[in-house]
């Protein structure tokens, strides 16, 4: 590729490129534009003598990039991008915009309305079938036209739609009238136009034009017709129809531009185009080959119409969306388009730009270049580079001169540093006196030249050092153009090395070689079950059986039945205040798993009446606030700050301590995460950063990692401890490394990481540790207060006590008891808490600041917290940490030593806080089992996984029936035994008809790739928002 080059006073290249494309080797850009600035291009066609009939300076184009291009091979645009798209091709000038029809599919027709709601300036059009269903759902779309399409050739008759010419002219008439009716622009088109007859076309064209349709096509649809034919069509039809004509051509033997032309000529009045000709099969006449084409028939009405300029840009959008690269070649754009060689052109080139170019590149924001550095090139190119290197010289001079630079390319490829270097060398020659010659070589110089590359060459690759001490001071002003082109090789190449070196090195010490391989094992072990899944007979099956577990979930999350209305659109007249409490009374009465009744695991904390009255109140006296506007709501200001001193006191942070209050312990996560990354990027300039987590730590540290291009380090919590392993952590940590995370406790098993010494880490390698406190929250914090242990309270705790803490996230909706989406982040001192910031202080709207993700809150939430924080208080908050931890022992010893219980079943680690995990023992049962039989009887706890476990998280409702608890669970393992027996005696090995849980996590641990248990996620993700 080649770039501009504009040379500085040392004769440094700096490359230059207007166009955003052209790298590689280097060329003159010249600053001449002397085109012809006149009305009309000297080198087109002549207005005097152009036919009357011709459009050829009054044309428009219907750009179909989002209908004909979405037909591409490669293409798929999400909405964002055809958004995206379609503002660039209406920034560009573009006087139609051409949508897939939204009959095609439901996202077709969301896209297509998406679009025509942006108040763009073209028009929008929709692209259909002759047909009225069609054209009733594209007209409810608010498209500004319609364009129907039918078949009219033998071909598509027999073999597409079956119809005769009789159904086609009534169903086009039919639809037509319709279209109009609703006050929209309408065109009908026949399809295979060039292979219908044509006495049929005729008639129906007239039809149509008869009954008032905007605009006729012509549709060359397998790309057959050629530009003699196209004119004889056109102009036939232009003698037939009073309204516009519209013209479509494929490209498959390469006579789009042309085609399109002759019919511009011919009476044609529309053009359908797409970005780069994108389309099916070989595509249809691209935009900017038509551009390029019309500028040289009339320079002054396309300049009018279209911002050319864009015109690169909006190509660099499309290529990206279907991930093709733009051709070296590509009309106008290509970065051989404007690149000028031979001795003969660059002469001409430099003297005047019009003599080997019909279009100027300004126009389009472009820059032509001139090649130089090549055996073909001239003096006049050579004396053109010499004088941006302020190298004067006579004519002949230069010519002896290029004559050297031909010698050397006539040996091998050179660069633009070597001509330079030729040049320079051979000006300094001539003004030190010297007349020894630098490249007039013998055939022996050419061959001993050869032998020294190849001796070069081979002491690279073996890695010796450089025999030429500098580049600049070698014998031979050749050899130094040439060892500097390969030193930046060598360079970069040595750097790609030390990259992947360092990167294998620091895997090694984290994981050891075993570890090492074994990842690399799993990867193939991975992706060879994912192409195993996507086998054909395999994939059916396995697309049938999600889709029947999806199908059963639905069934069972979304509610059916007579007496359940359901409202997908908004009630014509609002309703009273009555109606809508009837209806959240009956929606709270819906079928549920009985959180009151203390057989939820988590979930609900407190629940008790008083409380949720005064949140409610709350909720009435601040539904409107909203944080960002802290003059209009100071209270909710206040409110906020202060909650996020009550937690810094909690967890005994310094003085200078700081938070912030977030909608949840998620986003906690995710900002401290953010942060992190944030501070090493500024204070060390970490570009790859690396982050490790217990293997147990909360999801939302992997979710960070996926959203902020974090490289993740799982640690294992081998057992029995189950807390993170400390040595791992160590050897993990390296200069990318940014965040070290424990937690207090984790979520899955309740066990309290060992935070002493991941803070004596992360002091010791100064990178900030996050411990989450999200679960344990405000029962963690009180631990010490209510009489049982607090977690390493002799070695200083777990809080920002140790020294290496720098932020602690803690979900006050939890056991701080406040409404759902409350929770809070703290840093050791406020320099952390910048790091999660975001300012932008150039928007048009005004100086843009925000603490975290959202930028609009609801105070009302704020509100809720800072009520229920000053309700229950230390005392009150004191009492509900000994009834849950209470809860938790009793339930954790029925375990350990109830006789059914403890015979099967065994508690995961040594749990202090509220959460207790246990599993199978004995492997008799199967934990899975246990879940499923505890659920039908009401109980709601949660599955886990690596190990098979269930756990529950007590709560104040939990802790009044953790008896019935221990009581169900006895039960349950009972009937599980029995059924062992049963299954024993029956002579069977496993269970045909497994229960909920039981099938998805018995598949989940039983596969190596998680993707099936994926799809089921989405799947019910996606049930959550039917309606």
């Amino acid at each position: 590729m080649c770039t501009g080059a504009d040379s500085e006073p040392n004769g440094q290249a700096n490359t230059v490129a207007p166009n955003g494309d052209h790298t590689g080797f280097v060329g003159i850009e010249t600053r001449q534009n002397p085109h012809p600035s006149a009305s009309r291009n000297p080198y087109g066609h002549d207005a005097g003598v152009t036919d009357f009939l011709s459009n050829v300076s009054r044309f428009k184009i219907i750009e179909s990039t989002l209908r004909e291009g979405e037909q591409f091979a490669n293409a798929f645009f999400d909405t964002a991008k055809k958004i995206e798209i379609a503002k660039a091709l209406d920034d560009f000038g573009v006087d139609y915009i051409e949508l897939t029809s939204p009959c095609a599919s439901e996202q077709s027709r969301a896209d297509c309305e998406a679009i025509c709601k942006l108040g763009l300036k073209a028009k929008i059009l929709t692209h259909i079938r002759c047909h009225m269903d069609d054209a009733r759902i594209a007209v409810e779309t608010g498209v500004d036209g319609v364009d129907v399409v039918i078949g009219t050739s033998s071909y598509l008759r027999e073999h597409s739609h079956g119809k005769d010419m009789t159904y086609i002219k009534n169903a086009a008439i039919e639809v037509i009238e319709f279209v109009k009716s609703k006050g929209i622009e309408i065109r009908f088109s026949s399809e295979d136009s060039f292979r219908s007859d044509l006495v049929d076309l005729l008639s129906i064209y007239s039809a149509v034009d008869k009954v008032g349709v905007n605009r006729v096509g012509i549709a060359d649809t397998v790309g057959c017709a050629s530009p003699r034919q196209v004119y004889e069509l056109v102009r036939v039809l232009r003698g037939v129809v009073g309204c516009d004509i519209e013209t479509h051509f494929h490209n498959d033997t390469g006579c789009a531009i042309a085609n399109a032309f002759c019919a511009l000529e011919a009476g044609a009045t529309h053009i359908d185009t797409s970005v780069l000709g994108i389309g099916e099969r070989n595509g249809i006449t691209p935009l900017g080959g038509l551009m390029a084409r019309m500028m040289v028939a009339d320079r002054d009405y396309v300049k009018s119409k279209y911002k050319l300029e864009k015109l690169k840009e909006i190509e660099d959008l499309v290529a990206e969306a279907v991930e093709v690269n733009i051709p070296f070649n590509n009309y106008i754009t290509g970065f051989c388009a404007f690149t000028h060689k031979a001795g003969i052109h660059a002469k001409a080139i430099l003297n005047n730009p019009s003599t080997y170019e019909i279009i100027n590149p300004a126009d389009f924001g472009m820059t032509r270049y001139v090649h130089f550095a090549s055996r073909l090139t001239g003096w006049n190119a050579i004396k053109s580079r010499a004088q941006q290197l302020k190298l004067e010289m006579t004519d002949a001079q230069y010519k002896e001169c290029t004559a050297k630079i031909k010698a050397m390319a006539d040996i091998r490829p050179i660069a633009v540093d070597d001509a330079d270097s030729i040049i320079r060398a051979y000006h300094r020659n001539l003004k030190s006196g010297e007349n020894k010659p630098l490249l007039d070589l013998t055939a022996e110089e050419q061959a001993a030249f050869v032998a020294k590359e190849k001796e070069l060459l081979e002491a690279q690759a073996a890695g010796l050092v450089n025999k030429l001490v500098g580049y600049g001071r070698v014998s031979g002003a050749h050899l130094s153009a040439l060892n500097l082109q390969d030193l930046v090789r060598n360079v970069v190449f040595i750097l790609f090395i030390l990259r992947y070196t360092r990167k294998t090195f620091y895997s090694i010490r984290g994981y050891g070689i075993l570890g090492s391989i074994r990842n690399i094992y799993i990867s193939l072990r991975l992706f060879c079950y994912g192409i195993f899944l996507r086998v054909p007979g395999v994939r059916g099956q396995v697309d049938k059986q999600v889709n029947t577990a999806i199908t059963k979930l639905e069934s069972k999350l979304v509610n059916s039945g007579p007496d359940v209305t359901r409202y997908l659109s908004l009630p014509k007249e609002g309703w009273s205040p009555e109606q809508v409490r009837a209806e959240l009374d009956k929606l709270a009465g819906l079928e549920h798993t009985r959180w009151e009744d203390g057989r939820v695991s988590g979930a609900v904390y407190h629940g008790g009446a008083e409380l949720l009255k005064l949140q409610a109140e709350a909720f009435g006296q601040f539904g409107v606030a909203n944080p960002i506007h802290p003059d209009v709501f100071p209270g909710v200001r206040k409110m906020e700050a202060e909650v996020v001193a009550m937690v810094l006191a909690l967890f005994n942070a310094p003085s200078d301590g700081a938070g912030v209050t977030t909608s949840g312990g998620t986003e906690s996560i995710l900002m401290a995460c953010l942060a992190a990354r944030q501070k090493a990027l500024l204070e060390r300039g970490v570009t790859e950063p690396e982050m490790i987590i217990p293997d147990t730590a909360h999801a939302a540290f992997i979710k960070a990692c996926n959203y902020f291009k974090i490289k993740l380090h799982r640690v294992p919590c081998p057992e029995p401890e189950f807390k993170v392993d400390v040595h791992a952590v160590r050897r993990l940590i390296n200069p990318n490394t940014v965040l070290l995370v424990g937690s207090a406790p984790n979520f899955p098993h309740g066990i309290v990481d060992d935070i002493p010494a991941l803070s004596h880490l992360a002091t010791k390698y100064k990178i900030p540790l996050h411990v989450d406190c999200c679960l344990g929250s405000f029962v963690v914090a009180h631990l010490k207060k209510a009489g049982f242990p607090s977690p390493y309270e002799e070695e200083g705790g777990f809080d920002f006590r140790q020294p290496g803490v720098t932020s602690i996230s803690v979900d006050t909706h939890k056991y701080g008891f406040a409404p759902k989406g409350n929770s809070v982040l703290i840093y050791r001192n406020k320099s952390y808490r910048n790091n999660q910031y975001f300012i932008y202080p150039d928007w048009s709207g005004g100086v843009y600041a925000s603490p975290s993700v959202a930028g609009s809150r609801p105070g009302a939430l704020i509100a809720g917290c800072w009520a229920s924080l000053m309700s229950v208080g230390e005392a009150g908050y004191i009492n509900s940490c000994t009834e849950i931890i209470n809860a938790a022992r009793k339930f954790e010893t029925a375990v350990r030593t109830d006789a059914t219980i403890s015979l099967h079943m065994e508690v995961i680690g040594n749990p202090i806080v509220s959460v207790v995990a246990f599993r199978s023992k004995n492997g008799a049962i199967d934990i899975y089992d246990i879940a499923d039989d505890l659920s039908a009887k009401g109980w709601h706890l949660n599955a886990l996984q690596s190990p098979p476990a269930i756990h529950c998280a007590f709560t104040i409702p939990t802790a009044k029936a953790v008896d019935q608890l221990i009581a169900d669970l006895t039960e349950v393992i009972g009937k599980e035994l029995e059924k062992a027996e049963q299954r024993k005696r029956e002579g069977k090995s496993y269970i045909l008809n497994r229960g909920d849980t039981s099938a998805l996590y018995g598949v989940a641990g039983s596969i190596p790739d998680k993707s099936v248990v994926s799809r089921l996620a989405e799947g019910f993700l996606d049930t959550l928002y039917k309606a």
